[in-house]
């Protein structure tokens, strides 16, 4: 990687515009591939630096393990049922399942609290479950409860809260 480190700061700064919040060791291989290097040594090392220059300069937000876009406050939520989507329930932030929760609760008009994690992942594209992306899928529900953008009704269903958007 011989690049200058404001250089790689941009170019870190543009796959996180693109591809954020992205894993930092998820961006560390992106980064790597793109100049034929594997992500190991001093190439994590520059990395790093990179990683912390571009935080201290605002240009994107490190909320470890994820880089985010510096402007985002709520993720996108993204296919990941492609042959090359990231699938790994480690590598994808919490915010992302909680969005994808809320999206499938006003797409059904409510749904059994016990349904919804492998609804939401279904929905994301997800074929086969396990129990990490079980996990994944619960901690996210919990986490789309905590931001108000669902809640349970009388009747036990999960719902839009009121002033989700």
């Amino acid at each position: 990687m011989a690049k200058s480190a404001s250089q790689l700061v941009q170019i870190l700064a543009e796959v996180v515009a693109a591809e954020g919040p992205i894993h930092r060791d998820e961006l560390g291989r992106v980064i790597a591939a793109g100049f034929h290097a594997r992500y190991i040594g001093q190439v994590k090392t520059k990395f790093n630096d990179a990683v912390e220059a571009g935080a201290a300069t605002h240009r994107f937000d490190v909320r470890e393990p994820f880089v985010w876009p510096a402007d985002m406050d709520r993720p996108p939520v993204r296919w990941r049922g492609g042959d090359n989507a990231v699938a790994d329930a480690s590598l994808i932030c919490i915010e992302e399942i909680a969005e994808a929760a809320a999206l499938v609760v006003r797409h059904e008009f409510g749904i059994p609290l016990d349904d919804l994690p492998i609804s939401t992942l279904r929905a994301m594209g997800f074929k086969r479950v396990g129990p990490q992306l079980t996990e994944l899928g619960r901690a996210g529900i919990q986490q789309a409860i905590a931001a108000r953008l669902i809640a349970g009704d009388k009747s036990g269903f999960m719902v839009v809260a009121n002033g989700s958007v």
